[in-house]
């Protein structure tokens, strides 16, 4: 019988009580979210996702609902903008230029407070970034510190009166996405100690042991605009207040592993600290990633997770440089428009990735019967208390023969992949997109356990998953092009070819370099008949396979001058006679001792000549240009 049908119709006394129970219950568990789960001295929350009822791209914000129970809304000053998709497919608010939110009333004191911030600088400029400033109760237009402070990418406080700006060696970078901790302590010293992502500490002493104590409040979130030269921050995504300096190490852990997942960021593992860069979730017992088991794989981590506590659903992720991504449903352009539900609260898949190549490669990795290539890439997925399939993205760039009919899902349990389990239709659908795996479930990845999986192919012939480039370039070097490449891998690998062409159609061989393994750097220099030509990379398999790079133009400005050259040299089979123009023009080829044994008449810049059958010895080359000038080139014949 539902509460409804109950309400309209039967036992009404009865039913109603019961309605207003759940529905009591219902709001108390809404109040009852905060970071982590952690509410005790929590001062001030504000989340671009909820932020009193802006969702427009682009539009202003006039106030930042503060969702602690404190309730202390910020008005918004100048022009600060929503941005829908901003960090992890998460919303953010843009503070540039003087945009800044105050608060009305401040009441929240800075001694003795901590203070977490997820953002993203808008650029690393040498003048200052404001985020957090204080200034006194009774006189909010007196001298004021800035609490967190970005002079050329380090964090500093400022003290207004003094204009001491203390720094610290910690950096957060131009479109850098990032988690602070900002940790104030009580009189006599007021030292700050600033934490980024989660361990990597510094603090600063007796900042501010004699300034507007004790009525130093928080009272601006952006720029304090008497600061000349300063600018607001950027994108601030979420900041969070509370009124204590002392959080236990576990508060601080469920806080930041409630911001980590939700804005796909990885926190830092290299303290030695107990439980450093572990996600905990709300309750305190859960974890939803142990960064100490495995730790090659604490690398790009991140998350879709359900903490009602924490009011984290979060149903797409993307690592940082956009290699992976983790999803329920289809994608969306961002985490609120996913319509997907996940059924278990306190839930959570997480993948983290090793940092080897994202291709195959050498030394060849282990693989199972029947796989005859693999990413060197492995990818760890913990699966705690999920219920619900999902998909992965591999963005990977194929270059070379690729078919995705090719391609399989290894999952692993022991780190030796020889042993994997292969999976393909119809227990996983891999669609092309870069490589998209869906349809992963507790079948796969059974709940509350980890796997290691990565990518292989069942025809190392039609999808290989070879040579990756991790640059090509072609640039004028007087008269000449020099061109530099570099291979980010390169499996059954053999030669590059450098390619040389008039009209971006027809493509000639002027040079030969041979591979050299993975990450390898690679130069060549060549004087073009041509000021302006097409040049391009023919990348040439052990097996025969050929794949090509990008075409680039490149124009020397040099005036065009006709300077024919002729290879290899020693010739066994087809010599090239390559630089020749494309006027109309004459070849002839004599033996040492004049007799003449090929002649073709040829408006083509390049002209290949079949000397297999010619005896050994030295042979002359004479080429007649329309003008009547001639040149004369010698070859060998082996």
């Amino acid at each position: 019988m539902s509460v409804l049908l109950c309400w309209k119709i039967q036992y009404p006394p009865v039913c109603r009580i019961l309605f207003l129970f759940i529905l009591s219950a219902f709001s108390l568990q809404l109040a009852a979210q905060s970071p982590g789960g952690i509410s005790a001295n929590l001062g001030l929350w504000l989340k671009a996702n909820d932020n009193g009822g802006v969702t427009a791209d682009g539009a202003t914000i006039l106030s930042w609902t503060d969702k602690s129970p404190a309730a202390s809304n910020l008005t918004g000053e100048n022009a600060p903008t929503f941005t829908v998709n901003a960090i992890n497919f998460n919303p953010a608010v843009l503070l540039s230029g003087s945009d800044n939110f105050h608060i009305n009333t401040p009441s929240l004191p800075a001694q003795s407070s901590t203070m977490y911030i997820i953002g993203k600088p808008v650029v690393n400029r040498a003048a200052a970034n404001q985020l957090w400033n204080t200034n006194t109760y009774n006189d909010p237009v007196a001298d004021h510190d800035v609490l967190f402070y970005l002079t050329g990418g380090l964090i500093s406080y400022k003290d207004d009166v003094s204009g001491n700006t203390p720094g610290t060696s910690l950096t957060w970078n131009g479109d850098e996405v990032s988690l602070f901790r900002m940790e104030i302590s009580n009189s006599p010293n007021y030292n700050v100690t600033y934490t980024k992502l989660g361990s990597v500490t510094e603090t600063l002493t007796a900042v501010n042991a004699t300034i507007n104590s004790p009525n130093n409040f928080y009272t601006t979130l952006g720029n304090q605009s008497d600061i000349a030269g300063s600018e607001a921050f950027g994108y601030v995504a979420e900041t969070l207040i509370y009124t204590t300096a002392a959080q236990t190490v576990s508060d601080k852990n469920k806080i930041e592993s409630y911001l980590a997942l939700k804005y796909g960021i990885t926190l830092n593992n290299t303290s030695g600290a107990r439980n450093a860069g572990n996600y905990i979730l709300s309750d305190g017992a859960t974890t939803a990633w142990d960064a100490s088991a495995d730790p090659d794989y604490h690398n790009r981590v991140i998350g879709i997770a359900r903490d009602d506590a924490s009011g984290l659903y979060q149903k797409q992720s993307t690592a940082p440089d956009d290699s992976l991504q983790l999803y329920m449903g289809n994608i969306a352009a961002s985490n609120p428009e996913n319509t997907s539900t996940i059924s278990n609260n306190m839930s959570a898949v997480v993948i983290g990735q090793t940092n080897d190549a994202y291709r195959a490669g050498a030394p060849v990795a282990a693989m199972p019967a029947g796989i005859q290539s693999r990413f060197q890439r492995q990818f760890k997925i913990t699966n705690t208390n999920f219920a619900d399939q999902y998909s992965i993205r591999f963005k990977w760039d194929s270059t070379g023969p690729f078919d995705i009919a090719n391609i399989r899902l290894l999952v692993d349990d022991d780190g030796d992949f020889s042993n994997a389990t292969v999976y393909g239709a119809p227990d996983v659908t891999i669609s092309a997109g870069s490589i998209i795996v869906s349809g992963i479930g507790t079948a796969i990845i059974p709940m509350n356990e980890s796997r290691l999986i990565t990518i292989g192919s069942v025809n190392k012939l039609l999808t290989s998953l070879p040579v990756k480039l991790a640059g090509f370039m072609a640039v004028p070097n007087n008269c000449n092009v020099s061109l530099s490449w570099k291979s980010a891998t390169e499996t059954n690998f053999n030669r590059y070819e450098v390619q040389y062409s008039i009209d971006g159609n027809n493509f000639a061989t002027v040079g030969t370099v041979n591979g050299h393994g993975d990450n390898s750097s690679y130069s060549f220099i060549y004087q073009p008949a041509e000021a302006k030509a097409f040049y391009r990379l023919c990348m040439a398999d052990n097996d025969g396979k050929l794949t090509y790079s990008d075409v680039l133009l490149v124009n020397t400005g040099c005036k065009a001058e006709v300077k024919p050259s002729l290879y290899p040299n020693p010739v066994a089979a087809a010599l090239t006679l390559s630089g020749l123009g494309t006027g109309a023009k004459k070849v002839f080829i004599y033996t040492a001792d004049g007799k003449e044994i090929y002649n073709a008449a040829t408006s083509n810049a390049q002209l290949v000549v079949d000397a297999h059958k010619w005896a050994m010895g030295m042979y002359h080359v004479h080429i007649v240009f329309d003008n009547g000038k001639l040149v004369t080139q010698k070859f060998v014949k082996k």
